[in-house]
Protein backbone atom coordinates (compact mmCIF):
# COMPACT_ATOMS: atom_id res chain seq x y z
CA UNK A 1 0.00 0.00 0.00
CA UNK A 2 1.54 3.07 -1.39
CA UNK A 3 1.45 6.64 1.16
CA UNK A 4 -1.10 8.60 0.88
CA UNK A 5 1.75 11.24 -1.12
CA UNK A 6 2.35 8.64 -3.74
CA UNK A 7 -1.13 8.03 -4.98
CA UNK A 8 -2.09 10.17 -7.58
CA UNK A 9 -4.72 10.84 -10.32
CA UNK A 10 -6.83 7.46 -10.46
CA UNK A 11 -5.25 5.98 -7.88
CA UNK A 12 -6.46 8.63 -5.19
CA UNK A 13 -9.59 8.92 -6.80
CA UNK A 14 -9.94 5.16 -6.36
CA UNK A 15 -9.18 5.09 -2.89
CA UNK A 16 -11.66 7.74 -1.91
CA UNK A 17 -14.35 6.54 -3.67
CA UNK A 18 -13.70 3.48 -1.20
CA UNK A 19 -13.78 4.87 1.81
CA UNK A 20 -16.37 6.94 1.34
CA UNK A 21 -18.85 4.12 -0.13
CA UNK A 22 -17.61 2.44 3.34
CA UNK A 23 -18.62 5.53 5.26
CA UNK A 24 -22.26 5.49 3.19
CA UNK A 25 -21.92 1.58 4.40
CA UNK A 26 -21.70 1.87 7.98
CA UNK A 27 -24.16 5.01 8.06
CA UNK A 28 -26.75 3.13 6.33
CA UNK A 29 -26.32 0.37 8.82
CA UNK A 30 -26.83 2.76 11.67
CA UNK A 31 -29.59 4.71 10.44
CA UNK A 32 -31.86 1.54 9.73
CA UNK A 33 -30.97 -0.17 12.98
Amino acid sequence: MPSRRQVKGKDYWSLTAHQVSNMIQGFWQNFHS
